[in-house]
């Protein structure tokens, strides 16, 4: 299926000639408005994993401050992306800092 548009250059007219390369509808789909299943497993990366088992040397080498606080101290604000890889790397780092400091 072919198209014609006609675009204004200044005072002349060009057409151009469009190919249409979808079936009619395809761009609304249902199946592209599903939102994603739990099946996906969400994995740390290597950099994050060595990151969560830094959290065990920095709960012990700083007793009076909470995960919060280390979090800032070590690393910044942004360690912690909102994605949920995000939430699961700081979900494992808390874990491990807290099961650190009940020993």
């Amino acid at each position: 299926m072919s198209c014609v548009y006609g675009q204004h250059t200044g005072s002349a007219i060009v057409k151009i000639n469009a190919v249409i390369l979808h079936p009619p509808g395809w761009w609304y789909t249902s199946a592209m408005e599903t939102k994603p299943t739990e099946e996906h497993n969400i994995e740390l990366t290597d950099a994050q994993a060595e990151i969560v088992g830094q959290f065990n040397d920095y709960a012990f080498e700083n007793p009076g401050k909470t995960f919060e606080e280390v979090v800032l101290k070590e690393f910044g604000p942004d360690l912690f992306p909102v994605t949920p890889q995000g939430s699961l790397f700081e979900k494992e780092c808390r874990e491990l800092f807290d099961r650190e400091r009940e020993t």
